[in-house]
């Protein structure tokens, strides 16, 4: 299995084809016509996936461009090798101080410590 690979899972058939983005280590991501950015370990790919010829894809395709291959599925653009960027979690907010809590601790007095 490499890069540009196309294939059709066994039993997901409602996904489409997909083509294969990337190898890294042990994993292959695909992106597929209707379901993007999945990920299998490469040992378990060939129980999960049949090879389609490219003759299979329509013309025009975006699964036979490999600078469109970030777009089959509405898949993200980190598909593609580019890291999304996430949004900056919000800090909480500190509770306010409990002006109170002062006045509810006993204070010693001079004449109690003798």
């Amino acid at each position: 299995m490499k890069a540009g690979d196309l294939v059709r899972h066994k039993v997901k058939s409602e996904w489409g084809i997909g083509v294969v983005v990337e190898i890294v280590s042990d994993k292959c991501t695909i992106n597929f016509e209707h379901k993007p950015r999945v990920i299998l370990r490469v040992e378990d790919a060939p129980r999960h996936l049949d090879d389609v010829a490219p003759s299979e894809v329509p013309a025009g395709s975006p699964l036979l461009d490999k600078a469109r291959w970030a777009r089959v599925g509405g898949a993200p653009a980190a598909a593609a090798g580019a890291k999304a960027k996430r949004a900056p979690k919000k800090a909480k907010k500190a509770d306010p101080p409990d002006d109170d809590a002062a006045d509810d601790k006993p204070v010693a007095d001079d004449e109690d410590a003798e």
